[in-house]
Parts: structure tokens; C-alpha cells; sequence
């Protein structure tokens, strides 16, 4: 499987809500993690460093976010680098709003059939704000 596939993959066991799928293909992770820069930070807007980082960033963003719709698509490689750009819909579990991201991003970095990199590109400010931070 190539990259690009491996990757594809991994966004079809999240559609389909297998989060230890996706948790087994995670190693180590170094620099990892949402891309934050608003003033404050969504519950899963944390580095994600070692090996338990993912299951942690899960349980923040699904005990939160409940997803409604992700939509991948321009997926690029470049050595092991895999991008992607994302439309997302989500829905806040405390307050029913629905939030909307267009155009983010994510990045991937595959050794050995491993993801040991992961960054996310979103509207910060746009998060918190759906949250009410």
C-alpha cells in the first residue's frame, strides 16, 4: 500500500468510527499535533508526543465534537510526507452547535507503515468560538 492509500485508509475507518484501527497505525509521535493559534485552545489543541498521544487526542476531540461529515480530498505526497485537505462538520456535544471547517488541513509523516508525524491545519479562533471559549 502506498502512502496516499495508507492514509485514504485511515480516514475511511474514521468515517466508519474504528478509532483502534486508526490508534494501531500510530508509532511514536514526535511534533505533533492541531496547529493552534488562537488566544485559547479546543480540549484536544495539545502536543501530541509519545505513543498514547492519539488515544488521548481522541478522547478530547470525541468527547467534545461528535463528527457529522469529513470530506478528504488533494491528497499529496512528497517523500513521506502525506497532505490532505479537509471540509469538516462537527457537532458541539455540550451545545448542539454545529461547526463548520472548510479548507483545513492535515499532514502526515509515514516511516515503516507507522504515522510518526501528524499536524492539523484548522480555524482555531473558528473551534473555540463554536465551543464558547
Amino acid at each position: 500500500m502506498d502512502n496516499i492509500e495508507f492514509v485514504t485508509d485511515l480516514y475511511e475507518a474514521f468515517k466508519r468510527g474504528d478509532l483502534p484501527y486508526i490508534v494501531e497505525r500510530f508509532g511514536d509521535l514526535e511534533n505533533s499535533g492541531v496547529v493552534a493559534d488562537a488566544g485559547k485552545l479546543a480540549p484536544w489543541h495539545f502536543p501530541l508526543r509519545g505513543s498514547g498521544a492519539v488515544v488521548k487526542y481522541f478522547e478530547a476531540l470525541m468527547g467534545t465534537m461528535e463528527p457529522i461529515r469529513l470530506d478528504a480530498r488533494d491528497l499529496a505526497t512528497s517523500g513521506d510526507y502525506v497532505y490532505a485537505t479537509l471540509s469538516q462538520e462537527w457537532k458541539v456535544r455540550a451545545t448542539g452547535k454545529v461547526l463548520v471547517m472548510k479548507d483545513g488541513a492535515h499532514r502526515f509523516r509515514i516511516r515503516a507503515g507507522m504515522v510518526v508525524e501528524w499536524r492539523a491545519f484548522e480555524d482555531t479562533a473558528l473551534t473555540c468560538e463554536a465551543l464558547g471559549l
